[in-house]
């Protein structure tokens, strides 16, 4: 069983703001928070203990639609010492000036981004089973939300009966599925056992008798990444980590041992390839697994950078089917050039390899070391049919990667 929260802008606007993170999507909190002040405010206390199993089954699978930033906004706090208008300081003011790195003397509080939404959201907790009861208290509450940003951007929640293969089908090609991972994507306020206690503390601390004392962020409030998640058949998916910068694919394949993506899956370079224009280092990880991935302590947050976009960084660009393909990161194969072509023919049934070179057969190609043992080869090979990618011969090196062949003379 699965609990699936649709969220349907009425007005296709969301503002949020990045104090705890990305403003977009709205955190997982974002919708609790918002449920815990509805339970409160219509004296539906016994809504805290489902939100509470909510927040005990983890952070749920997001499937966001596309959204546009429409612009930001800044707000800003005086800084400690201030003197409130109309008073006379006791000291003289010089303006602009710097304060924790913010000109003017005022502090920066949180950024606020406008969005517009082109569909609904989706919150799917893949095995989270309430009873029918659970089930109407909480779409009760749900619907009776205004809204998750400013007061004018209108939303509709309510609880529906999809799961992950149906909203894919539905959404294919619009909508965006985002799954918690340790590294990269955007922060977003993540749920923890904690997390209603403190949401009642702060209600407490607004709305009781003798409110007024602030509820600071502690340790019941956590972040959590979130990172963009390709579906593939067999119930996987690809994540792709961007680099901070293109580096060479021994490198990347030094930084892929650091990362593991669980049983039966693997972690492979992604490089810049694909067309004769690009120099094939490698810009990111492409992890495909069933359960998210892990890292070790060797690896180095630093390495990760943001998604620019690239079309090597979109996970749609490695599921690309085609019946002629190039390697991107080499074959570490036999040294002997016959035994290797049989080592591919082997790996992929039914293919003929065209073109088989220790030099690149592409200019998109990069070289990758070889030792005594193993030579790194790159080929050409047409499948008896078309396949979809990713195409990765050896998984357990994350080497023997394929894209679709542009074709050698083409330079358009």
């Amino acid at each position: 069983m699965s609990l699936c929260i649709r969220a349907r802008f009425i007005v296709g606007t969301y503002s949020g703001h990045a104090g705890a993170g990305s403003p977009w999507p709205p955190a997982p909190a974002r919708v609790v928070s918002a449920a815990v002040a509805e339970a409160h405010r219509s004296a539906r206390l016994t809504v805290r203990d489902i939100l509470q199993d909510l927040c005990r089954a983890g952070n749920p699978t997001i499937v966001a639609p596309a959204a546009f930033s429409s612009g930001e906004a800044s707000s800003y706090m005086q800084p400690q010492g201030a003197t409130l208008s109309g008073k006379v300081p006791k000291s003289e003011v010089k303006a602009p000036r710097r304060i924790m790195g913010e000109r003017g003397g005022k502090i920066l509080k949180r950024v606020n981004g406008h969005y517009s939404v082109d569909g609904d959201l989706y919150y799917l907790w893949e095995d989270l089973d309430l009873c029918e009861a659970d089930h109407e208290a909480l779409a009760e509450t749900l619907r009776e939300i205004p809204y998750l940003g400013r007061e004018c951007d209108l939303v509709l929640l309510d609880i529906v009966p999809e799961n992950l293969e149906t909203l894919l089908d539905a959404h294919r090609g619009t909508h965006t599925v985002l799954r918690p991972s340790p590294v990269g994507g955007v922060a977003l306020r993540g749920l923890t056992p904690g997390l209603i206690s403190w949401l009642d503390d702060r209600h407490e601390s607004i709305f009781a008798e003798h409110a007024g004392q602030p509820v600071p962020v502690d340790h019941r409030i956590r972040q959590v990444r979130y990172a963009a998640a390709t579906p593939l058949p067999d119930s996987m998916y690809l994540l792709v980590l961007p680099f901070s910068r293109a580096v060479s694919i021994d490198e990347a394949r030094r930084r892929a041992a650091t990362v593991q993506a669980g049983e039966g899956g693997f972690v492979f370079p992604v490089t810049q390839a694909g067309n004769p224009y690009l120099d094939g280092r490698a810009v990111g990880l492409g992890a495909i697994t069933d359960r998210g991935i892990e890292v070790s302590e060797d690896f180095d947050q630093t390495w990760l950078g943001e998604d620019t976009g690239a079309a090597s960084l979109q996970g749609g660009y490695w599921q690309r089917g085609a019946r002629e393909w190039m390697s991107v990161v080499p074959f570490l194969g036999h040294p002997d050039r016959w035994v290797a072509q049989r080592q591919i023919e082997a790996a992929v049934p039914n293919a003929t390899v065209l073109e088989l070179d220790t030099r690149p057969v592409r200019p998109s190609q990069a070289r990758m070391a070889s030792d005594d043992t193993h030579r790194a080869w790159h080929a050409v090979l047409r499948t008896e049919k078309e396949i979809p990618g990713p195409l990765v011969l050896q998984r357990d090196t994350g080497t023997g990667v394929f894209l679709p062949d542009y074709g050698k003379d083409d330079r358009r």
